[in-house]
């Protein structure tokens, strides 16, 4: 008996598509990952798989000595790992526990196993293991985030670059995913780095190819420095750079170049010679600080000689930046409410003659008011059912938590739902939860990409290309359907299309 979850449908001869809505079951769904199970090197047991990234995949597991959680990343098995940066890797003194910080997630082990998918060695890294989420799906969930919190947060990532860059260590790929996010019971909110230095693992260097197979980059493109672009190796500000952007996408919710070179055939391309906006032209209804709009602009400088020369000096200007606007801000805001508040200087017009009646002039007053209060009515009346509609973003993802209606909040919780069973390894539940996100009136272009990516984790890649097609038609300002399109073209060998959808998600 196959049941459909969107409609209820259900036919004891099974099918792959429901006849009554058109929903696709799970039937046809890839097997069961081979490593689930494994035991690495007699010392670490593989559980269930958390989520992939460019360089691995990560899976929940255990240290069967010590009956602990830990975290466990199995590289790649196309990246091409010597015994030589092996050597390098530990000498940086990850692997050893040399480097160690309150918010870098700690790496335990680095070794390699002999028994894999068949494919010869398998690298792995054993981590500490935290609850939460990472940065990019806290992000989803919060929107903007206040000055105050983005800032304590950004504190906290640049406290951990700079006790790096300290110990001669870069991390060349810093990004929002490669950031965890948890709360503690009293709400206070920690972050935790992690993937330091693992780019430096790959003997292939960046100015020889960009990819490291079809749909992958070493370094996301996002987050790149000009010169990590440009084929240059990349040093303490390029770290330094993709903070900036990881601090600017916290506070405007969304990337510093999404509203530029829209019809850039690839924005990681035009990285080299793009200068960064300001977040104040961006955003001119958000309040920052002068000092915050001035301490991006030099982050995010396009000649990294012009950037803060290292993490601790980024960090030195955060502690400098005020949580309350600028003086001259004041200055300015007091002169424009000074101007406003000056009365209109009386017109021969709007002087009643002096013929007129005192008790007439009186009588007048009442329907005059009556008048204004109706006309008054009518202009509020129309801002809440036509103004305030057209000012709300295309998402409601972009609406604050406090904006949003109770079925609003269900349905991206829905969502958020589904992509932790996701990364879980749970399909069915992941269906499951976007199905029910589809059925609600407040669906949005999300709810399209949710399911696209179930597609393409089930390796239903016609199904998923369709549903990020209507996510990107849905809202086409929305970058992450145009990546995943791009990335489905890559790795068919559509390399125009591709780059061309790639540009288009990244501008």
């Amino acid at each position: 008996m196959t049941s459909c979850l969107q409609c209820g449908h259900q036919d004891p001869g099974g099918f792959l598509f429901c006849p009554r809505c058109g929903t696709k079951t799970l039937e046809g769904a890839s097997g069961v990952d081979p490593l689930l199970g494994r035991i690495l090197n007699g010392k670490y047991r593989i559980e269930s798989e958390i989520g992939q990234g460019a360089m691995g995949t990560v899976y929940l597991g255990e240290h069967i000595g010590l009956k602990k959680k830990i975290a466990l990343k199995i590289l790649h098995s196309d990246l091409q790992v010597s015994d030589e940066s092996l050597q390098r890797f530990q000498r940086e003194g990850i692997a050893a526990g040399k480097f160690s910080h309150p918010h870098l997630i700690q790496i335990f082990d680095f070794d390699r196993s002999e028994s894999g998918r068949g494919e010869g060695r398998l690298f792995y890294l054993a981590m500490e293991y935290v609850e939460g989420v990472n940065l990019t799906l806290f992000l989803r969930q919060r929107g903007r985030l206040p000055v105050e919190v983005a800032l304590k947060l950004a504190r906290q990532i640049l406290s951990c670059l700079a006790e790096a860059h300290r110990h001669g260590i870069v991390h060349r790929d810093l990004k929002p995913d490669n950031i965890m996010v948890s709360e503690a019971s009293r709400g206070e909110l920690r972050v935790k780095v992690l993937d330091f230095g693992l780019s430096k693992l790959v003997d292939r260097r960046m100015g020889s190819s960009l990819l490291t197979q079809p749909g992958r980059l070493l370094g996301t493109p996002l987050y790149m420095a000009p010169e990590q672009v440009a084929g240059d190796e990349a040093d303490e500000r390029s770290d330094v750079y993709a903070a900036g952007l990881i601090l600017y996408e916290m506070l405007a919710g969304e990337r510093p170049f999404s509203k530029r070179e829209k019809d850039s055939a690839a924005l990681f391309l035009s990285r080299p010679t793009a200068e960064a906006p300001s977040l104040r032209v961006n955003l001119p209804d958000l309040t920052v600080p002068d000092e915050l709009d001035e301490l991006l602009a030099r982050a995010l400088a396009r000649d990294r000689e012009q950037r803060y020369q290292s993490a601790e000096e980024m960090l030195n200007a955060l502690d400098e930046v005020p949580l309350t606007p600028s003086a001259s801000q004041e200055r300015s805001r007091g002169l424009a409410a000074s101007r406003s508040a000056v009365p209109a200087t009386p017109t021969s017009k709007s002087v009643a003659p002096a013929s007129a009646p005192q008790g007439a002039t009186r009588s007048r007053w009442p329907v005059f008011a009556g008048v204004l209060a109706v006309l008054t009515l009518g202009t509020w009346v129309l801002f809440l059912f036509l103004g305030t509609k057209g000012e709300r973003p295309a998402r409601l993802r972009l609406v604050a938590a406090d904006e949003r209606s109770e079925q609003e909040n269900r349905y991206l919780g829905l969502l958020d739902e589904a992509r932790v069973a996701l990364r879980g390894g749970d399909g069915q539940a992941a269906l499951t939860a976007v199905n029910q996100a589809f059925l609600l009136e407040c669906r949005d272009a999300e709810a399209f990409l949710a399911r696209a990516e179930l597609y393409r984790a089930r390796n239903d890649i016609d199904t998923a290309l369709a549903d990020f097609r209507a996510a990107a038609q849905g809202d086409p300002s929305f970058a992450e359907p145009f990546l995943g399109m791009g990335w489905i073209q890559l790795g068919r060998g559509e390399l125009a299309a591709s780059e061309v959808e790639l540009g288009r998600g990244a501008a």
